[in-house]
C-alpha cells in the first residue's frame, strides 16, 4: 500500500510540474515585419518629358517597422545608364512622403527611362517600386 501511496505522490508532483507555465500576460506574439508600401503620385506611366523640364517625383511611403532612408533612381532602359540618383534618411518615421526633382539635359532621342524609389526600414528590409516614363529632346 505504501508503493501505491507513493507511486500516487509521484504522479501528482510530475503532473503539476509539467502543466505549470509562466502567464504571458495574454500578449500576441511578435508582429511579423510587413513590407513597406510606396505610392507613386507623380510621374504617371508613360508621361513625356523634353530637355529643360522637371521630372518630379512625388509620393509616399508607410512601413510599420519604421524608415530610414529613402532614395530615387532614373536609369536608362536600354543602356541601364543611371542618370539620377538621390537618397536621404527619412527621419525614423512610419509615414514619409517623398519629394524629389530631376531637370531632363543632354536628351538627342526619344529615351525610355526607369524611375525607381527604394525603401529601406530600420531592420534593413528593401521595397522598391518602378514607373517608366519617356525623355525627348
Amino acid at each position: 500500500m505504501k508503493n501505491w501511496a507513493n507511486l500516487f505522490a509521484l504522479v501528482l508532483i510530475i503532473t503539476a510540474t509539467t502543466n505549470c507555465k509562466k502567464d504571458d500576460g495574454g500578449s500576441a506574439p511578435p508582429a511579423v515585419d510587413a513590407p513597406s508600401v510606396i505610392t507613386f503620385t507623380k510621374p504617371t506611366a508613360g508621361t513625356i518629358y523634353i530637355n529643360g523640364s522637371s521630372v518630379v517625383i512625388e509620393g509616399e511611403i508607410t512601413d510599420t517597422n519604421v524608415l530610414a532612408t529613402v532614395g530615387v533612381q532614373i536609369k536608362n532602359t536600354s543602356s541601364g545608364a543611371v542618370l539620377f540618383s538621390q537618397s536621404t534618411p527619412s527621419g525614423n518615421v512610419t509615414f514619409y512622403r517623398f519629394l524629389f526633382s530631376w531637370t531632363v539635359t543632354g536628351i538627342t532621342v526619344p529615351t525610355q527611362v526607369t524611375v525607381t524609389v527604394t525603401a529601406v526600414d530600420k531592420l534593413s528590409k528593401t521595397v522598391t517600386k518602378s514607373v517608366n516614363v519617356m525623355l525627348n529632346s
